[in-house]
């Protein structure tokens, strides 16, 4: 778990894919690519802001149908999260084991590690995935 540590506290920035900034799916890529070795589409252009939720859960939802959807998240480590945010599939974070992730919590704190279980994320219905 101490190489999660390396991921908490960077920046956050729109379009980030690199320990300059990232946003929710720049840290998921980079996640992958320096603790797995694999290489997640960038997603830079497909959206203009955060805002275009629309835009994102379109990006999102064709990546993961390339997925495998799992019901017990963080039995494999690097289990992909997602939660519906306004409305939209459109918040990504990285299953660090069965009840805690890493992703982006926003501009202010930058990423994060946080349990599934804690108020802001309880009332959402996340979903799991693996790749195959």
């Amino acid at each position: 778990m101490t190489e999660v540590l390396q991921y908490v506290g960077l920046p956050h920035r729109v379009h980030g894919r690199d320990r300059n900034g990232l946003d929710c799916w720049g840290l998921v890529r980079l996640w992958y690519r320096e603790q797995l070795d694999i290489l997640l589409p960038e997603f830079e252009s497909g959206y203009v802001s955060l805002r275009d939720k629309s835009a994102i859960e379109s990006l999102y939802l064709c990546e993961v149908a390339k997925w495998r959807e799992v019901k017990t998240p963080g039995q494999d480590r690097g289990d992909l999260v997602m939660w519906k945010i306004a409305g939209h599939w459109s918040h990504v974070g990285v299953m660090l084991d069965s009840r805690s992730f890493l992703h982006t919590a926003g501009p202010t704190i930058g990423s994060a590690m946080e349990r599934l279980s804690d108020l802001r994320w309880r009332a959402r219905t996340p979903r799991f995935y693996r790749l195959p």
